[in-house]
């Protein structure tokens, strides 16, 4: 047994950094003639992605959705997994998707990544 190597893998949490990182991330949902109203709180990213692309597909799946209208005012973070929801949600859409209310961090994460060319941003947006 002297040439036989074992691991032991343990998880070792979150760090404080990212410590309950998804548990501050709220979605708040309307849906009204064909229009998805969302408004995001908190960082989405690879950990997030998936609540907000769950919450679409369930809508979706009962309803028509011709359009996607988000208020990111309090969106902190958007990673490259929270990017590919929107571009999922665009292609779906007839309309296509609209952010308001971007930090500059968002909105410099959108303008490098070119996502900034492909979502429209709207001025005025009732959620």
């Amino acid at each position: 047994m002297e040439d036989i190597a074992f691991w032991k893998v343990v998880s070792a949490g979150l760090s404080e950094n990212n410590a309950g990182a998804d548990q501050h991330f709220t979605i708040r949902k309307e849906y009204t003639d064909g229009v998805l109203f969302l408004e995001l709180t908190g960082r989405l990213d690879s950990l997030t992605a998936p609540q907000l692309l769950a919450k679409y597909e369930k809508q979706n799946a009962s309803d028509v959705i011709r359009k996607v209208q988000i208020d990111c005012h309090a969106l902190d973070y958007i990673s490259s997994a929270g990017l590919r929801v929107l571009l999922i949600m665009q292609k779906g859409c007839k309309e296509g998707v609209s952010l308001k209310g971007m930090n500059d961090l968002v909105r410099d994460i959108l303008d490098r990544s070119g996502f900034s060319e492909i979502l429209a941003e709207t001025a005025q947006m009732t959620v």
